[in-house]
C-alpha cells in the first residue's frame, strides 16, 4: 500500500522564492515556476499575491519582469 505524500505549502513556497531570487535561473525557468506555485497556492486557497524580488529603479527596461517574484502565503 502506497504512503500518502504530503508536503507542507511554506516550505514549496520558501523553496520557489529561493529558486526565482537566483539571477543564474533563466526567465523560463522562473515563468515555469510561477505558474506552478501560483496553481498549488489558488488550489488550496493560500495565495496571499507576489511581490517583485529585484529594484524598479535599478533596470527600468527590463524583460520579463513579471517572473522575479517572490510569493506570500496565506496558511
Amino acid at each position: 500500500m502506497y504512503k500518502r505524500k504530503v508536503i507542507k505549502i511554506q516550505e514549496l513556497v520558501d523553496h520557489v522564492n529561493e529558486k526565482l531570487a537566483l539571477k543564474t535561473i533563466d526567465q523560463l525557468t522562473k515563468q515555469t515556476l510561477s505558474m506552478l506555485l501560483e496553481t498549488f497556492l489558488h488550489e488550496t486557497g493560500n495565495y496571499a499575491g507576489y511581490n517583485h524580488n529585484f529594484n524598479w529603479t535599478e533596470d527600468p527596461d527590463r524583460v520579463n519582469k513579471d517572473y522575479d517574484r517572490h510569493y506570500y502565503y496565506k496558511g
